[in-house]
């Protein structure tokens, strides 16, 4: 098997290309950011096309989903911090230990996920997710 990798004869490796979109992605970053994330995708997308974009229109709703999910996570720290009296006792704690404003906020990032991960887990199992086994029965059996 070896030896015939070696001499070429072996299966090609297949390589998937960077879809179209990538080269927009720094508009659509733009566009997200400047919309406060409320751009539609169909939207980016005439854009995009105005643009020469020649790519599908799914990868276009997959850039700006993706785009927008990262806006939210970057945003939904900020509000915290302004309206929640919580966020700000814990941010001005971590200030006083020396920290950055963008140190404080991937701990803030970090707090809130450790949170929700132990809100979810007191929570237990989604129902769905416990099923029953079944036992299947092969063939005949006496």
């Amino acid at each position: 098997m070896r030896a015939g990798d070696e001499a070429g004869g072996g299966l090609p490796v297949s390589v998937r290309p960077r879809p179209l979109v990538d080269a927009f992605a720094v508009k659509i970053d733009e566009w997200v950011d400047r919309s406060r994330g409320r751009i539609r995708a169909d939207v980016a997308h005439q854009r995009l096309v105005a643009m020469g974009y020649r790519g599908s229109e799914r990868a276009t709703r997959r850039a700006v989903a993706e785009a927008k999910r990262c806006w939210r996570a970057e945003h939904g720290v900020l509000t915290r911090l302004k309206h929640d009296p919580a966020t700000r006792a814990y941010a001005a704690r971590r200030a006083s230990e020396g920290k950055t404003p963008r140190e404080i906020k991937r701990c803030l990032k970090r707090y809130v996920a450790r949170r929700l991960f132990r809100t979810l887990e007191a929570i237990g199992p989604h129902p769905l997710k416990e099923r029953p086994s079944r036992s299947r029965v092969i063939g005949h059996c006496s």
